[in-house]
């Protein structure tokens, strides 16, 4: 059943505040709520130290029969006052002083009522589900849902990452000649290798090196092993060497053997 929080504050006759009081609410008559008959038994509760004392009071807004509150406020057997109030439906506290013997809300009929009570019901079933994010804070893991249907509110704790920290990691850089590995605070190191013919990786030193030897704008230069018709490319020596020795020189003999030695004869 839904309630309003009404707050009283009790003096006694001098104006002195009323610690220990009593103060009970009682409907004036039955009524209705939404379809449902509104419980009767009274409620009370008693004054604190400052004379204030909050009860949780259905709204008689919410019925059809016009009831009110009769309200007593007794300190023993002695009844210090008696007075009305009606009861509003109202998120918050209501003061008591500001309701008091206002007029009850008008009577509804049977119509009204029925028509009252099915509208209810299908708010009701349309907020059932709804619900919102209240806060979220660091902790121990828990979750709790808090206020009444249509109005829920889910507030979460949440474990700190590892180490305490918020999810944020230091890395650094070692490097080697052969590899290189990047260290974590909060994690493991990952080992970084050298490439070769399978996976990719770092760069040796020494191919690094032979690299740097390249002059800039160099390209790849392709070596025939012995002269070629229509090639363009570049001869090795011992291919022209090979290519050359089969030839006759200008002082030749015909004894069948050419000695690429012999002295050339001055003409």
């Amino acid at each position: 059943m839904i309630t309003t929080s009404v707050k009283f504050t009790v003096l006694a006759s001098a104006g002195a505040i009323a610690a220990g009081a009593t103060v009970t609410a009682r409907l004036t008559r039955p009524d209705v709520d939404a379809g449902v008959v509104v419980p009767t038994p009274p409620v009370s509760g008693k004054t604190g130290a400052n004379g204030q004392c909050t009860l949780a009071l259905w709204p008689n807004s919410r019925g059809v029969n016009g009831s009110q509150y009769e309200i007593e406020v007794s300190d023993g057997p002695s009844v210090i006052h008696n007075f009305l109030i009606t009861v509003p439906e109202q998120v918050g506290v209501v003061l008591a002083e500001t309701i008091i013997n206002q007029v009850p809300y008008p009577t509804v009929d049977a119509a009204q009522a029925a028509l009252t009570a099915a509208q209810a019901a299908a708010a009701e079933a349309a907020n059932a589900s709804r619900l919102t994010i209240g806060t979220v804070t660091e902790g121990a893991a828990a979750a709790t849902i808090t206020g009444d249907a249509g109005a829920q509110v889910l507030n979460l704790v949440i474990p700190a990452a590892p180490d305490g920290g918020a999810g944020a990691t230091n890395l650094a850089y070692t490097a080697s000649p052969t590899g290189g590995t990047v260290t974590s605070d909060t994690g493991t190191d990952a080992i970084l290798t050298l490439a070769d013919a399978t996976n990719a990786g770092l760069m040796a030193p020494a191919q690094h090196s032979k690299l740097a030897s390249i002059a800039a704008g160099a390209t790849a230069v392709t070596v025939d092993a012995a002269p070629t018709d229509g090639s363009g490319n570049a001869v090795s020596s011992n291919g022209v060497f090979d290519a050359l020795a089969g030839k006759s020189d200008t002082s030749h003999n015909h004894s069948g053997t050419y000695d690429p030695t012999a002295t050339r004869r001055e003409r």
